[in-house]
């Protein structure tokens, strides 16, 4: 018979779960809104359209009028709205993550709210020094900090069907390895897009490190592909953003180039061109999705290398273990077989 005490933890600790898996990725889905608002503030250069911080205009930020948000102040003013809101889910989540017992998601959860505070102090700091370095830093973060919710949704969502062989082991290992240097390298494409986008600096290394991530997203595709169907197990957790992730490069290739053919183009006005502000922003936006699959995929190859046995589909997808149980997980797998 199962204790009376282990069940009513188990259920709060698996609701706790799954909330988290929803909330982390309601929060990526508004962190990917809020990046692509701040590619259109910078490629309209409204980063100083409201002067202060943190209020607007002398106003609190939160009652400022709707009525004054016209031009690049509704850029600039709604971009600030929606990191709020990112931190308000950022809040929601670290609080569903720590009802889940798991101290690794505990832990990643006050990262990730440490990590929304700070992006967010950096934004008011560039306002207030009008600096276009600390411009390129925030934007460097804010994509730092999409990956990181990337991770807490892998890690939070079920564990993949089957356990690897001893025989295919090492190739997952290698893949997780793998996936881990794509993602480093487009985290280096984005950091050298930001240097050319907030201080005209260094297209050439942009350019090669374009054609090092398009290469690299070559080589692995298949490799996940293959592994993702080892033993006749299909496992449409890996294919699908893999497949993503092998067309989204070439969109984002095509996005650069257009980009860069407008930014280059002789101005007829003052003012950026729509076109140019919509694929400027998309560029930035495309190449946080790249960063966030790349994340993902080395997550859930990660979790999948670790495997130690098969799945038992008689327990939740939630609970199921994707590394050898410790001695509570065990109570617990136990007392629910009783």
């Amino acid at each position: 018979m199962s204790s009376p005490a282990v069940l009513p933890l188990q259920t709060s600790a698996n609701a706790a779960r799954r909330w988290a898996s929803r909330l982390a990725l309601a929060t990526a889905a508004l962190a990917l809104v809020l990046i692509a608002s701040g590619g259109v503030v910078t490629s309209r250069e409204a980063g100083l359209a409201v002067p202060d911080w943190p209020t607007t205009f002398g106003d609190n930020m939160f009652l400022y009028p709707l009525s004054g948000m016209v031009g690049d102040i509704l850029y600039e003013h709604g971009h600030r709205l929606l990191g709020s809101a990112v931190g308000l889910l950022t809040i929601l989540l670290a609080a569903c993550l720590w009802r889940t017992g798991e101290r690794h998601l505990q832990i990643l959860g006050l990262v990730a709210l440490v990590a929304v505070c700070f992006q967010g102090v950096l934004g008011g700091l560039r306002v207030i020094e009008a600096s276009r370095n600390l411009a390129a830093v925030h934007g460097c973060f804010a994509q730092a900090f999409f990956a990181l919710l990337a991770t807490l949704v892998a890690l939070t969502r079920p564990v993949l069907p089957g356990a690897p062989t001893p025989e295919t082991r090492g190739s997952w290992r290698s893949l997780c390895a793998l996936c881990v240097v794509v993602a480093a390298i487009i985290y280096s494409q984005i950091v050298s897009g930001a240097v050319v986008r907030h201080l005209a600096l260094g297209l050439g290394t942009h350019l090669l490190l374009a054609m090092a991530v398009v290469v690299a997203v070559i080589a692995i595709t298949p490799k996940v592909i293959t592994l993702a169907k080892a033993n006749d197990t299909p496992r449409p957790g890996l294919t699908r953003p893999a497949w993503l992730l092998f067309g989204g490069i070439w969109l984002q290739l095509g996005l650069g180039f257009g980009s860069f053919m407008l930014v280059r183009a002789p101005r007829v006005s003052a003012s950026e061109p729509i076109l140019e502000v919509a694929l400027t922003a998309a560029h930035v936006t495309v190449g946080a999705l790249l960063l966030a699959l790349a994340t993902f995929l080395a997550v859930r190859v990660a979790r999948h290398a670790r495997a130690s046995g098969p799945v038992d589909h008689q327990l939740p997808a939630y609970c199921q273990e994707q590394a050898k149980p410790s001695s509570h997980s065990a109570e617990l797998v136990g007392a629910t077989r009783s």
